[in-house]
């Protein structure tokens, strides 16, 4: 039929399905034994969106009914299945959900679609797989597969899309002939080169960028439509942009799906427009600036493409062709700049996102993987818990003494100990050992449940802080927004509306000029490790930037990103990692600040902005605020997750304030998590185990916290109150610090939490709060 010896090689007779599992959108057509192919429609559309949403009972819900349920219940929405395939299992509405079950749905749904289509139901099934999955990857999306199929095989993603214009090429592709294949979808980009061989083909050399596609040149579109619409009306446009309520949430959702519609229009007109939901507004939107908003993210794209040319030490002009996939390669601009860079003219079909599913029919299939046995896991005895329920801890109050201005004076009677208690509750499991600080001086009584007897003294004060406070001089137009402390201790950075100042930290004294640039209107900041690069970020109502600084001489290094806006910049432990938390994508993006590189993505599952980061002492490992209730752990070097820590009744977090604060020990063991309901969790990072739970910690979300140089304390910063704790024996290690609220309230009202840390000794806590510095001496303690 076209020349390839994989047609109808298996004698299967009815109908045969090839399938694109995408990362964001699945297509996939129907061929029959007497050559008849049709693409299926999903709802009137080739293109089924891949999420998957969890109803009660654990039904599971594809495509676009799943978009729509989840605008009301977000947290049981995983858009992205195919990101989780190194995942066992993912919480949708609290309960765990096997990858392999949310893959098999995908494609359950693909098979009904398919049966009404053909002569039956189709028993025999094509999945293409990007190229460089290995055999557990593959393995997994085979036994998902087998769940609905009586036979199927994979095909590699570009092996396909070559085999599919194999028809196109005929006598122009003989044995030998090389060819590009450029694949950029909705969230990632792959390219790949590929040879006939004298059985089809194989891949000679792959890459890819995975914060590259049409959601991201989606994302450009909103930002500059924020630059216009901001100037109008600032608090509508951040409802937009950051919904906090359930009927935002939907106007935010409307818009993105306009921008995309839009976006695709554009590849056939001119010009449309695009409706601004709660202004009631039409935007003008001509195709000159698509382009000019989409021309960096597919200008990164033709790099890559050319710097796995030279790689491999193929000459463009000996490529047999250049082949376009995926549904963003429709826009003309992807085409033009392709044929600018390599002086080679793509090939372009009408329909670039079937491209790899009719194309899966006629490749030779992948070998099957050889099943992997996995590592054996010791099985608790009949009755034992392999997950024990964790301490829980009722902190210890000290008695409230009179206020005097923003500080508060505690006074401990001589009859403290007699109000000052502390109960602990633990079931006791046999070989435990999973307390990340080492076991406290515990008793068991005739329950089996251990107690901890209170201090006869009570927990001892906190001595009064010592303050300073920077300049805060620039007036309502000009206002201190955020304060940090460099790590060397050295350098303060006061991140004002128009512009940074670093200060003297001892002297208080301004060093050289204000760092800024035209149009930015700054939201936060963050020092590099070596406290030698600084990276800002604008609130996303002027401009988007994150720009990198030079400290040492205020000079600018360049930008990283302009399309987001920017919800928080942690560093990992050395200054070549950055993580940028995007808030409109619900993503965090991983940076080389100095090279102005980037290392990849995340995406969290939760439609509210990641406001939390934490990277491992090591780097390896980051952690970041997957909302309600939620913190996911991540793989920093794959970028893959490695598991969901459900920390927290997920019906009990505000959807308005999603984030949990986040902090890892220095010896990278224990993860503290605070919740919004003012509660301090500690998980074990290894075996993603809940070993304690300080209930009743604050009154209010925990914004902060911080552990001590040695792992043994921990400071926790929420509502009014300032805790420390003894990790060790899960006690109060002092007093609460009342009142504390009263210095963060520009971090409260924008739901940013304030600058945390022990001194380098382990002796001194500071923390940065609005344009205060606070400095608790804990000599004594």
């Amino acid at each position: 039929m076209c020349g390839c010896p994989y047609i109808g090689s298996v004698g299967i007779d009815g109908p045969r399905l090839g399938i694109d599992l995408g990362t964001s959108n699945t297509t996939a057509v129907v061929s029959w034994s007497d050559g008849r192919v049709r693409p299926l429609l999903f709802d009137g559309s080739p293109v089924l969106p891949s999420g998957v949403y969890a109803e009660p009972g654990h039904d599971l819900v594809v495509g676009r009914d799943a978009a729509y349920a989840a605008r009301i219940r977000p947290e049981c929405f995983e858009p992205y299945p195919k990101r989780c395939v190194d995942d066992d299992s993912v919480l949708l509405g609290g309960v765990p959900v096997s990858v392999e079950e949310m893959i098999t749905a995908v494609l359950r749904r693909v098979a009904a679609q398919a049966a009404p289509a053909g002569e039956g139901p189709p028993v025999r099934a094509v999945i293409t797989c990007p190229a460089g999955w290995g055999r557990v990857r593959q393995r997994r999306l085979l036994d998902a597969a087998g769940q609905v199929f009586e036979e199927a095989v994979l095909a590699a993603e570009p092996v396909a899309a070559a085999s599919y214009f194999l028809t196109m090429a005929g006598d122009r592709m003989p044995v030998g002939a090389r060819l590009l294949v450029y694949d950029l979808g909705a969230g990632t980009f792959d390219v790949s080169i590929v040879r006939r061989t004298a059985d089809g083909f194989e891949v000679l050399a792959s890459d890819g960028l995975p914060d590259a596609g049409g959601l991201d040149i989606d994302a450009a579109i909103v930002a500059s439509l924020g630059r216009t619409y901001a100037a109008r009306d600032a608090a509508t446009w951040a409802r937009l942009v950051r919904p906090q309520t359930s009927g935002d949430r939907r106007a935010s959702r409307a818009l993105w799906e306009d921008v995309r519609t839009g976006k695709e229009l554009l590849s056939r007109s001119a010009a449309t427009v695009v409706h601004i939901p709660l202004f009631e507004d039409d935007a003008a939107l001509p195709r000159e600036q698509v382009e000019e908003l989409a021309r960096p993210v597919l200008a990164r794209t033709v790099e890559v493409t050319r710097s796995l040319l030279a790689a491999v030490g193929v000459a463009a002009a000996d490529l047999t062709g250049v082949f376009l996939v995926g549904g963003s390669s429709r826009m003309p601009l992807v085409a033009s700049l392709l044929h600018q860079r390599l002086g080679v003219a793509p090939t372009v079909v009408e329909q670039p996102e079937l491209v790899v599913a009719e194309g899966s029919l006629r490749a030779q299939p992948l070998p099957l993987p050889v099943t992997v046995s996995p590592a054996s896991v010791p099985v608790p005895p009949e009755g034992e818990a392999l997950w024990p329920p964790p301490a829980r801890v009722v902190p210890a109050t000290a008695p409230r003494a009179a206020r005097t201005g923003r500080r508060t004076r505690v006074a401990l009677a001589a009859t403290a100990a007699a109000v000052v208690a502390v109960v602990v509750a633990v079931d006791m499991v046999g070989g435990g050992g999973g307390d990340p600080g080492g076991a406290a001086d515990r008793s068991t009584g005739p329950t089996g449940a251990a107690s901890v007897s209170p201090s006869p003294t009570g927990p001892p004060v906190v001595p009064e802080p010592r303050r300073v406070d920077v300049p805060n001089d620039g007036g309502d137009s000009d206002a201190v927004r955020y304060v940090t402390l460099s790590p060397n201790g050295k350098l303060i950075a006061a991140v004002r509306t128009k512009s940074v100042r670093l200060y003297d930290a001892v002297t208080l004294k301004q060093l050289g000029d204000p760092i800024d640039s035209p149009g930015d209107a700054y939201w936060t900041a963050a020092f590099s490790p070596d406290s030698r690069t600084l990276v800002t970020a604008a609130d996303g109502l002027s401009t988007a930037a994150v720009r990198v600084w030079d400290v040492s001489i205020h000079g600018y290094y360049g930008t990283l990103s302009d399309a987001f806006w920017t919800s928080c910049l942690t560093f990992g432990p050395t200054a070549k990692l950055l993580a940028v938390c995007d808030g409109p994508g619900q993503t965090v993006r991983l940076w080389d600040p100095a090279a102005r590189r980037s290392l990849g993505r995340v995406a969290s599952d939760d439609p509210a902005a990641i406001r939390y980061v934490a990277f491992s002492p090591d780097g390896r490992t980051m952690a970041t605020d997957g909302g309600q209730g939620a913190t996911l752990l991540w793989d920093v070097g794959t970028r893959q997750r490695l598991g969901v820590l459900q920390g927290f009744r997920p019906g009990g977090v505000p959807m308005t304030d999603p984030g949990a604060a986040l902090a890892f020990s220095p010896d990278g063991k224990t993860l503290a998590v605070g919740g919004a309901d003012g509660t301090v969790v500690l998980w074990t990072v290894a075996n993603r185990r809940k070993v304690a739970e300080f209930t009743g910690a604050h009154n209010n979300r925990v914004a902060a916290l911080a552990f001590s140089p040695d792992g043994r304390t921990l400071a926790s910063l929420g509502g009014t109150t300032l805790r420390l704790w003894d990790v060790a024996s899960r006690q109060p290690a002092a007093a609460a610090v009342d009142d504390i609220a009263d210095y963060y309230s520009a971090q409260i009202k924008q739901r940013k939490g304030p600058d945390l840390r022990f001194g380098a000794d382990g002796r001194t806590l500071i923390g940065c709060f609005d344009n205060h510095l606070l400095t608790w001496d804990l000599t004594l303690l």
